[in-house]
């Protein structure tokens, strides 16, 4: 329902999303009822369900939807869930017009894949991540904004202008 009040309220030209790094757990309904338990065979089509529902609220609305892929994070047990739900924000991207899939998770993690709380450009070091193994800091948070905004240019054309609007 958050989506369609957003929708009807703003009438947004982009809708950014990056949400999902606490969802590793049982799917409710806005009245609590478990839709699907975690682990169980229907969580991730369940999840993806949502995850195309959502998107296809704000593309219907008249928005072009930039969603952002969940970043690495230090606690390796979290990957496997967290990579499967990037793969369904990818897959329903992809099947759906005005909408652009953002990958974080290699762009953050090292040359072999795994996490590093630092980010190397132009031969400089820069600490970008906070100490929860999470979260970014300031500098991290603009280094995906500066991602993302390149990402939704080059795609759907839109200027920087537009995007500070």
């Amino acid at each position: 329902q958050g989506m369609r009040d957003i929708e009807a309220r703003y009438q947004p030209d982009l809708v950014v999303v990056m949400i999902g790094d606490n969802d590793n757990q049982n799917l409710l309904t806005p009245t609590e009822e478990v839709v699907a338990e975690i682990g169980s065979f229907g969580w991730a089509q369940k999840y993806e369900d949502r995850v195309e529902e959502f998107t296809r609220i704000a593309v219907d609305g008249g928005s072009h939807v930039a969603w952002v892929g969940l970043p690495i994070v230090q606690r390796k047990e979290r990957w496997d869930v967290m990579q499967r739900q990037n793969e369904s924000f990818e897959r329903v991207v992809d099947s759906t017009p005005n909408a652009l899939y953002v990958d974080t998770w290699d762009r953050f993690a090292t040359q072999d894949g795994q996490y590093t709380p630092f980010y190397w450009e132009d031969g400089k070091v820069e600490l970008i991540r906070t100490s929860d193994g999470l979260h970014f800091n300031p500098r991290g948070y603009g280094l995906l904004a500066e991602a993302v905004g390149a990402a939704v240019v080059d795609q759907f054309r839109l200027t920087p202008s537009a995007l500070a609007e």
